[in-house]
């Protein structure tokens, strides 16, 4: 819930005397507190000129023009007069729930020319927009009225929150697309890719070609060729914003380039590990394919910290991380430390049987042979359920299972 509130000073005795105060014209707006957007923009979006008559019913307003923008958790509100005029400060709190306004596939303006339209005609907007607040609306009908003033028929503006990952706890950004027009999809380049790869990085790309164009697809399309990358000794490629141009505007046909800096080519150095107690450093390096001066390639690495994970969970410790950090002090060379928390070791308790009865709770039982007091192994429910399908047919049985770690 958003708090307003208007503070007045000099002290006065309020409400009666500050309704009927005069004050000198207004000299200065400031805006302070924000984050995100700056005090000059704020000022303006306020609503309140230089010079114009001001009373404690003109702050509340401008007050009041602030909050309503959504941006802002709290709007309070002071001034000070003399008799060169009235200065009038307002001190803003953020919203903690702003995310990044995302054009997805609006082709017909730069994207700084767009921001500077949506700016002329909502003055708060900062290129972040809260979740709640009904910006999202205002920014629609802007884009929504310059496609029907540029005459494009049949296009219409949806916006709406969205998660680069499916499954995030929090939203990435807020994603404006432009829908019912088609904007086919010519190219993909990778300008900067390293030799070899760029025929490799297109064909990921591939599917996308000749498809209406989304810049969110063409992003996750980008972000997976990060591991191409990787799997080539170039441990700290990054990859740029995916950067579109308009390329035949007749058939809105549209191109994206992503720029790669694929950095200095690494090879595996020494390998460390490290917060082990359990489990002997020698078992662990023994389980691991990565090989010192040979090419240094994430997919193995990823491969051996699955293995020690793996080692860990049958050993009881359901609950260890395993986590790798580099070293880069030496030039091409990646030397990794295995940094291990094992947590706690969890040996096995009561195993129950629901929504059974008799002797089917004796036959269930047969077959789990995790006795009380073993260490309790992370993959073997997996096991025990293929083991029941061996031996019982469940069709049409659900079966549900649920783990509950007891750390006493």
């Amino acid at each position: 819930m958003l708090a307003l509130a208007i503070w007045l000073a000099p002290s006065l005795p309020l409400p009666a005397q500050a309704r009927t105060l005069t004050l000198p014209p207004l000299d200065t707006v400031t805006v302070t507190g924000s984050t995100h957007c700056g005090a000059t923009q704020l000022a303006a979006a306020s609503g309140l000129q230089k010079g114009q008559a001001i009373n404690p019913d003109a702050m509340r307003q401008g007050a009041t023009r602030l909050a309503a923008t959504g941006d802002f958790a709290n709007v309070s509100t002071r001034y000070t007069y003399s008799p060169k005029g009235t200065d009038v400060q307002y001190q803003v709190v953020d919203a903690t729930q702003l995310v990044p306004v995302v054009f997805d596939n609006f082709i017909w303006l730069p994207s700084k020319q767009l921001v500077s339209l949506l700016q002329s005609e909502i003055p708060s907007f900062c290129g972040d927009v809260p979740l709640t607040g009904g910006v999202d609306r205002q920014i629609t009908a802007v884009l929504q009225a310059y496609l029907r003033q540029h005459g494009i028929k049949g296009a219409t503006v949806d916006g709406m929150p969205y998660q680069a990952d499916l499954g995030s706890s929090s939203f990435d950004g807020y994603l404006f697309t432009v829908e019912g027009v088609k904007i086919p999809l010519q190219q993909v380049a990778f300008p900067g890719a390293p030799a070899g790869l760029t025929s490799v990085l297109r064909q990921d790309s591939a599917a996308l070609i000749g498809q209406n164009f989304s810049l969110a697809r063409v992003a996750s399309v980008g972000k997976a060729a990060l591991p191409e990358l990787q799997n080539r000794g170039f441990l700290q490629a990054k990859l740029a914003v995916p950067v579109f141009q308009l390329t035949n505007p007749a058939t809105n046909a549209v191109s994206v380039s992503i720029a790669v800096n694929p950095g200095r080519q690494y090879r595996w150095g020494a390998v460390g590990v490290q917060g082990n107690a359990a489990i002997a450093a020698g078992k662990l390096r023994k389980l691991m394919k990565l090989r010192t001066g040979s090419v240094a390639d994430r997919a193995v690495l990823d491969q051996d910290i699955a293995a020690i994970q793996k080692l860990y969970g049958d050993a009881g410790y359901i609950e260890a991380t395993v986590a790798p950090t580099f070293d880069y002090s030496q030039p091409g060379v990646a030397a990794v430390t295995v940094a291990i928390h094992e947590g706690p070791q969890f040996r096995m308790g009561a195993v129950s049987f629901q929504g059974v009865a008799g002797n089917a709770v004796a036959q269930l039982a047969r077959l789990w042979d995790l006795r009380p007091g073993q260490p309790f192994r992370a993959a073997y429910l997996g096991q025990y359920l293929k083991s029941l399908y061996a031996h019982f047919n469940f069709h049409g049985v659900n079966i549900q299972t649920t783990e509950a770690p007891d750390l006493q």
